[in-house]
């Protein structure tokens, strides 16, 4: 359930965020999923009712539902955020900000419980918790455009800077984003096809982009001169102590993916550092 725009919030931005999380959906399986969870019959048909309920903006009646769909599938953090929800449209932010972490305390990294709990924060003049909640999202999947636009908007608002850049793969010679996405897709390449190519995607993407930006940085031709390139980007992660970190976070694929709950398990406090420190100082 999305909520309608609040203080901080960039409609048009979040937007889009929404539609290019529709269009990656109907792309085929999601990059990160949804931690599987089977509930009763009892349970889908209460959840059923209370989003019917929902839709006709009987949110109280809703509640009423969604309680019984928690209280037959607790483990099912989606029922718990959609009866948060519920409260929050109610304006019972404390309450729902308990729900909210209810949600979070059965599936800690959901990202919509971390979204809309920040949405929550703000409510309760709590800004800060809400950009911390945003960052947690993006870490929760970092192909969450929806997350990314909130926390953009979030964060500036704070009077956080912004430092991300959408990575488009576009081998150009005549620029050096594009100059060193070539140099990048040959050292790759080159590492694919090595008998002794490393035995994770994370280790070969960080051969491949670490050895592109020392390449740049010989070349004297790096992105790093583009302040705002991707590229730059991705050297100041690497000057940060965090390039496989970015590399998650920036350039997640299905490979990566496969990779990467297991890395957030480990590395999470790395992955927030890195988005709060060198995403927005």
């Amino acid at each position: 359930m999305d909520y309608e725009f609040i203080a901080g919030d960039d409609p048009d931005s979040l937007i889009a965020g929404i539609a290019r999380d529709g269009l990656t959906r109907l792309a085929g399986k999601p990059l990160i999923e949804v931690k599987p969870v089977t509930c009763s019959s009892t349970a889908m048909e209460a959840h059923v009712r209370a989003n019917a309920l929902y839709g006709a903006r009987r949110y109280a009646d809703a509640m009423v539902e969604y309680e019984k769909a928690t209280a037959a599938c607790p483990e099912n953090a989606t029922y718990w955020v959609d009866l948060a929800d519920s409260h929050y449209l109610l304006e019972d932010y404390t309450t729902a900000k308990e729900l909210f972490v209810k949600a979070l305390s059965v599936d800690p990294w959901n990202r919509e419980a971390h979204r809309f709990l920040a949405d929550t924060e703000v409510r309760l003049q709590n800004g800060e918790a809400a950009v911390h909640e945003l960052v947690l999202a993006v870490v929760s999947d970092p192909v969450y455009e929806a997350g990314w636009s909130a926390l953009r908007a979030y964060a500036t608002a704070m009077g956080r800077t912004w430092h991300r850049v959408y990575g488009v793969k576009k081998p150009d010679p005549g620029n050096a984003d594009g100059a060193l996405w070539i140099a990048y897709g040959a050292v790759k390449a080159n590492v694919l096809k090595s008998d002794s190519k490393p035995a994770s995607a994370l280790a070969i993407e960080h051969e491949a982009v670490r050895t592109a930006l020392q390449a740049a940085r010989q070349q004297e031709a790096s992105a790093t001169s583009e302040q705002g390139g991707f590229w730059s980007m991705m050297a100041r992660a690497e000057h940060a102590g965090f390039l496989k970190e970015a590399i998650l976070i920036h350039m997640l694929d299905e490979s990566l993916a496969a990779e990467y709950p297991a890395f957030r398990e480990k590395h999470a406090e790395r992955l927030v550092a890195y988005l709060e420190k060198v995403i927005l100082p």
